[in-house]
């Protein structure tokens, strides 16, 4: 790594490939600003929350709808086309603890004062729910690999089926990321 007195007076460092690295503000560097990829942008864990919470919301609302538009046609699906039954609960809850969850974080986080005396109980309480749908998300993803063996369901059921499952993996990973994966320091 290499100093240089760079971009209006500021110190900088480059790599061995001579790429701007870091930004030091003054002499004194007490302020520095360091370079990250793109998956560590705001923007791209925006991006990947709200297209977890779009096909979350779809799983919520779309495998209760069918069920009721089944149910109220006398429509039967034959065993070998469709998803298991028990694959699409599993879905479902782990879509549902995501999302609850990310409502009451969300809820938990309005109000700034509440933090003046440390974290709230609402929110070491919403810090459970990611943990209990971890073995959700594992039976998910079991159940992508089951489908898939077997050729359950259409392929575009089994497409959307993994599509989630990816999320509630993602999901998690952004989580772990952001240290909000159980009580951790």
């Amino acid at each position: 790594n290499s100093a240089d007195r760079g971009i209006n007076g500021c110190d900088t460092r480059k790599n061995d490939r001579g790429e701007l690295t870091h930004l030091f503000l003054g002499i004194l560097p007490i302020i520095a600003f360091e370079r990250i990829g793109f998956t560590a942008t705001p923007a791209f864990h925006s991006l990947l929350m709200i297209l977890a919470v779009v096909i979350f919301v779809g799983a919520l609302v779309f495998y209760p709808a069918a069920a009721i538009i089944r149910r109220r046609h006398h429509l039967r699906l034959i065993p070998v086309i469709h998803i298991p039954p028990a694959a699409r609960i599993i879905l479902w809850i782990t879509a549902l603890l995501y999302l609850v969850f990310a409502v009451g974080f969300s809820l938990g986080l309005s109000d700034p004062m509440e933090f003046a005396s440390g974290v709230p109980s609402g929110l070491n309480i919403m810090l459970i729910i990611p943990l209990i749908a971890i073995p959700f998300t594992l039976s998910s993803f079991i159940y992508t690999v089951v489908i898939w063996r077997n050729a359950q369901g259409s392929v575009w059921g089994r497409l959307v089926y993994n599509l989630t499952t990816l999320l509630f993996v993602t999901a998690l990973w952004q989580l772990y990321y952001w240290n909000l994966l159980g009580f951790q320091n």
